[in-house]
């Protein structure tokens, strides 16, 4: 059963049954004019007061259906927007891991080269301390020759001692001594300075070398320790502007999604309130007020003879008898119109 055929069944106007069921007049005008649909509640209330079924239309249920099956969507885009994202910063997360893994290898082959290094340190120290024993060697040697030489000293003034004890009448025989002390001394005292000559001679190039070594051995580290630095500096610095880099993109990406698919349900959400004001607007007539006139001259609105009568089942209007009639299930009755 229609709106319009409960009217008709009852001899109803259209505000006593809106005021019946408890809605307003341009509702009931708006659905028998098919500019709005039955509702469960207007339904409900239609039952609940006369017992009747009214058909209600299976568009707005679909459209209900509808709503939620976007709804739906909606969530589902967004879910997927949000695994997207997930699945962005893992990658983000992977790719600084196998930057720490590089900085890690670089890491091992700075200690790798700082123990070949301590190698090589170790090595030079070793030549140092070799070269060490040879100057102490040399020193002992050059010490013994001083040693020779004093002896030679100190043999040479007892001998002139001696002779000028012995030959102290004759000068020229000291002086013939001397000469010969003299003579045979010169050549230990040559030999010992060759000697001193020859030890300084063999000892400057161990020296040297030693020195030259260890400059050499100083000087071969600092690149290789320069260099590792510099890879593990530039591995750090390049990892760290990739890392942030990624973080600031999939942060962005998170932000800008979120912004469109929120800026998207509130446009969609405007866009549909916009649309329903406008069809309530329009589907809302203006209010028609129904007077039933007496042949003496009294007037009477239906919400009148409603708030007289009561609420009943039906009312019948006998306005040549100025009365209302009212049935209400077994019981009836009738109130005076004026």
């Amino acid at each position: 059963m229609t709106i319009k055929e409960l009217r008709n069944k009852y001899n109803l106007s259209q505000s006593a049954l809106a005021q019946a069921i408890g809605v307003s007049t341009s509702t009931i005008s708006a659905i028998e004019s098919g500019r709005m649909k039955v509702s469960v509640k207007i339904a409900d209330a239609v039952k609940a007061t006369y017992s009747e079924v009214i058909e209600i239309e299976e568009k707005t249920e679909k459209k209900a259906e509808k709503v939620e099956q976007k709804a739906k969507e909606t969530k589902a885009k967004a879910e997927t927007t949000k695994k997207k994202a997930e699945a962005k910063a893992k990658d983000v997360a992977k790719k600084a891991d196998k930057v720490e893994a590089k900085a890690e290898v670089v890491k091992e082959k700075a200690e790798e080269a700082a123990a070949v290094v301590a190698e090589k340190a170790d090595k030079v120290e070793a030549k140092a301390e070799k070269v060490e024993m040879k100057a102490q060697e040399t020193k002992q040697k050059v010490q013994k020759t001083k040693a020779k030489r004093e002896k030679v000293a100190a043999a040479a003034a007892e001998a002139v001692e001696l002779v000028e004890k012995k030959t102290r009448g004759t000068r020229k025989k000291v002086k013939e001594a001397v000469a010969e002390v003299a003579e045979k001394a010169a050549p230990v005292i040559e030999e010992a300075k060759t000697v001193a000559e020859e030890v300084k001679v063999k000892a400057a190039p161990v020296v040297e070398n030693a020195k030259a070594a260890v400059e050499a051995a100083v000087e071969e580290a600092g690149p290789v320790v320069d260099e590792v630095t510099k890879k593990i500096e530039a591995a750090v610095e390049e990892a760290k502007p990739v890392v942030e880099k990624k973080a600031k993109e999939t942060k962005t990406k998170a932000k800008a999604t979120g912004k469109k698919v929120a800026a998207a349900t509130a446009k969609k959400a405007k866009t549909t309130q916009k649309k329903v004001a406008k069809a309530v607007e329009k589907a809302l007539p203006k209010k028609v007020e129904v007077l039933i006139q007496s042949p003496m001259g009294g007037e009477i609105t239906a919400e009148a003879i409603i708030a007289k009568v009561g609420p009943v089942e039906k009312i019948y209007i006998r306005v040549d008898q100025n009365k209302a009639y009212w049935v209400n299930g077994d019981d009836t009755g009738s109130v005076d119109l004026w």
